[in-house]
């Protein structure tokens, strides 16, 4: 199995999950069926080919966890899509996060190193919220927000998970966030791997 330019191993009986990391580039628009708005954050196209092709090779009973980037190709590969652009979500420090963890709805602080975001598929399954954005912008989609409309409407979605493929999107970088952030992160990751979502 390869991931990215490296192989991992050549068995997939080999490990519990696989990771899809988030370099610091986006996915490419057409992945989810849009043109490219404006100046968008750059977008590899060879490492999407690759992850689509890794992808296809995991039978859906394989956990696959996608982080940044990642999170972003497995949602789309499931059905879902991404905002090209979105306000408040980088460069800002840390950001609320409603996140479910065992059942139970936690506020955690995640880092705000991201311009785009996550809109679940129909099959998705939302388990983190923030309410930062100002404004959202895909191809066929534009809002803006009063700061009245954001403190109540916590709809930017950060973390999703897909049971038919069984894929946990997770959009945060949890190296860059405090040890409350890294603890949510494994936390997810056990219970999507445990399949306790």
């Amino acid at each position: 199995v390869k991931c990215g330019h490296t192989v991992v191993c050549q068995s997939s009986e080999q490990f519990d999950c696989v990771v899809f990391p988030g370099p610091s580039t986006g996915i490419a628009p057409l992945l989810y069926g849009e043109q490219p708005i404006g100046k968008l954050a750059r977008f590899d196209l060879l490492a999407d080919r690759l992850d689509i092709a890794l992808f296809k090779r995991l039978t859906n009973s394989m956990p696959k966890i996608g982080i940044g980037r990642g999170a972003h190709l497995l949602n789309c590969l499931s059905g879902g899509r991404t905002l090209q652009k979105a306000t408040n979500h980088f460069g800002r420090g840390d950001h609320d996060l409603q996140v479910v963890i065992n059942g139970t709805v936690e506020i955690i602080d995640v880092p705000s190193n991201h311009c785009e975001l996550m809109v679940s598929g129909p099959s998705g399954l939302p388990l983190g919220w923030a309410n930062e954005a100002y404004f959202k912008e895909g191809e066929n989609f534009k809002r803006r927000y009063t700061p009245e409309e954001r403190r109540k409407s916590f709809d930017d979605e950060e973390v999703i998970f897909y049971e038919q493929t069984n894929s946990l999107c997770i959009q945060f970088d949890p190296t860059e966030g405090n040890q409350g952030c890294k603890d949510a992160f494994f936390a997810l990751i056990k219970q999507a791997v445990e399949s306790r979502i």
